[in-house]
């Protein structure tokens, strides 16, 4: 199977930028080699977010309820990739990577608004299995301890803290009961998702600022 990820170190701004921004810069001739990406908007109390592939905006107005923004393109290669707060145009986010050519790839953004984290996933689907379908967890929830997760009677991922990710694993298709179990409260969400053959989940954790109670544990679905 072959999926890689990026965890990177995140450059808080705060009044300035790690990105070339002044008037002397020279301006870059828009690629005309292209990688997709979309964002999702993990950071409970942050504002909407627009992303910007090198001080050009891309995508606008991407908020915490979205499920996922939908892959863009954006250039290939090395790109400065930043979020900032749609309201007030304050970078909360700058990520440097490199994107491969026609590839896709998610950037995460979790954490205090304040300090954000950033995760990029560059998604490469593995190769199908007949009769399963791939599932990868997400645990951006700072307000949660580790949790376990579950289909059915059998353990998927044990012990995953804040903030981290796990590979796709093959599970049978048909309908799926999931469930998010945090060992140190002993409390749980159940879910159930129909998982279809061949298709690619994503399991996130991602919690509401005014969740309680077990319903900090609430996953977020994304379907590939």
């Amino acid at each position: 199977m072959n999926y890689k990820y990026i965890l990177f170190a995140v450059a808080i701004l705060t009044g300035s930028c790690t990105c070339a921004v002044d008037n002397n810069t020279t301006k870059e001739i828009e690629p005309t080699v292209k990688s997709r990406i979309r964002i999702i908007n993990a950071s409970a109390g942050a504002p909407a977010l627009d992303c910007l592939d090198n001080d050009k905006v891309k995508k606008q107005s991407i908020s915490f309820a979205d499920t996922s923004s939908g892959y863009f393109e954006i250039g290939s290669g090395v790109r400065n990739i930043r979020l900032n707060s749609s309201s007030t145009n304050t970078a909360l986010l700058s990520i440097l990577s490199n994107f491969t050519a026609q590839k896709n790839h998610t950037i995460v953004a979790m954490g205090l608004p304040t300090a954000m984290l950033g995760f990029v996933l560059q998604d490469e689907p593995p190769q199908p299995i007949s009769g399963k379908a791939f599932v990868r967890f997400i645990h951006t929830s700072k307000a949660v301890e580790d949790v376990n997760v579950s289909a059915g009677s059998s353990v998927l991922f044990s012990n995953k803290i804040f903030p981290s990710f796990t590979d796709f694993i093959a599970v049978d298709s048909g309908s799926v009961s999931i469930n998010i179990y945090e060992n140190k409260t002993n409390s749980s969400y159940r879910q159930t998702i129909h998982i279809q053959e061949g298709k690619i989940y994503t399991i996130m954790l991602k919690s509401d600022v005014s969740a309680v109670g077990n319903e900090r544990l609430r996953p977020w679905v994304i379907t590939d």
